[in-house]
């Protein structure tokens, strides 16, 4: 993150880039998930598989949704 800037005229540009950032950031991440019908498919499909526990990590659900998050951390 750039230095939070001294002047008064330079804040604006600033906070506005940060702004762009952040938005850009959710954007990406909010468009890189499987729709919401094709993740509850992956779900349904990986619990007829008897993925639980630590197998849950192998199956569809849990690989598309971490693929997301690996790419757009959130913290």
């Amino acid at each position: 993150m750039d230095k939070f800037p001294r002047k008064r005229s330079a804040f604006k540009e600033w906070i506005e880039g940060r702004n762009k950032e952040l938005q850009d950031f959710i954007a990406n991440r909010k468009i890189s998930y499987p729709e919401l019908g094709e993740q509850l498919d992956c779900l349904w499909h990986d619990i007829d598989d008897g993925k639980f526990g630590e197998t849950a990590k192998t199956g569809n659900f849990y690989t598309e949704l971490k693929a997301v998050k690996d790419k757009y951390p959130s913290g």
